[in-house]
């Protein structure tokens, strides 16, 4: 039972490496691959006998392979334009804030050097930002009347109401807790700080064009079978595939043919594929 199941899977895996190899030889070279090939070669690849043509004199026969799939796309695309936000900052300003009540520019530190050296301690010095900070938070507000400035909350409806090629100012205010290290020379201990950041925006307005294409399937046509499907895969009439087609174009779809696989006719001779005419 075993040996049975060995042989049967290592059948298999030889019909799909010379299957693969076909595929590969086609892509390559096309219908042209198989010139030279026997008809076994052809039953292979399309999976059946094909149909024997009337015969012509200088070729022992005639067969026609075919596993063609055309399958009939209708696209139809729109384009809409949209509006655009693009913000620059135009103001910024940084800072964190101490447990002693010290504004610092940027996240520095307010105390700078404090080294050890050779027994000696060199005491680091205290600095803040504290009057620049102060006013430059006022500066912040003025500019933010001064320009009529929305917050974010604000923002989308400023945004539908100022016209293309027009600006508009937005402001924003966020924080977030660092880790501060503190400093062992002062006695500062480690903790998490608050940094602040303050910024205001301009926004350019502009518009933008994004095209979507909507697809449909009219019909697939197995040209092996001669049969008709539908998108869904169930099987229809020329003429409920022909009016599939005319319902879309009605609607400003389209059309788009694709083909996959070939509809081929083999010349063969002493058993050698001399010729193959694709159809």
């Amino acid at each position: 039972m075993k040996k049975g199941i060995t042989v049967i899977l290592v059948y298999c895996l030889l019909l799909l490496v010379c299957t693969s190899c076909a595929s590969l030889g086609i892509w390559m070279h096309g219908e042209q691959y198989f010139v030279g090939k026997t008809e076994n070669d052809l039953i292979k690849y399309f999976g059946d006998h094909g149909v024997e043509l009337s015969n012509k004199t200088e070729y022992d026969k005639v067969i026609r392979f075919c596993n063609q799939i055309d399958t009939l796309y209708m696209d139809k695309t729109t384009v809409n334009m949209y509006k655009k936000g693009t913000p620059q900052c135009v103001f910024s300003l940084d800072f964190v804030e101490y447990n002693d009540g010290c504004l610092v520019l940027n996240g520095r530190s307010h105390y700078s050097g404090g080294t050890s050296s050779f027994g000696k301690v060199i005491m680091p010095r205290h600095s803040n930002d504290n009057a620049i900070i102060k006013n430059e938070l006022n500066r912040f507000w003025y500019e933010v009347k001064r320009l009529k400035a929305v917050s974010t909350s604000e923002q989308d409806a400023r945004f539908n109401n100022t016209p293309v090629g027009s600006w508009y100012f937005m402001y924003t205010k966020s924080s977030e807790y660092i880790y501060h290290g503190g400093n062992p020379y002062v006695k500062e201990p480690p903790s998490n700080i608050p940094f602040y950041h303050y910024n205001i925006w301009r926004v350019d307005v502009s518009s933008t064009q994004k095209a979507t294409t909507e697809t449909e399937i009219a019909y697939v046509f197995d040209l092996k079978h001669l049969t008709y499907y539908d998108a869904k895969g169930r099987q229809i009439s020329l003429s409920q595939a022909l009016e599939n087609e005319k319902y879309y174009e009605k609607q400003g779809y389209t059309r788009r043919l694709t083909k996959e696989g070939m509809t081929v006719d083999a010349y063969i001779k002493y058993n050698k594929i001399v010729k193959i005419e694709k159809q």
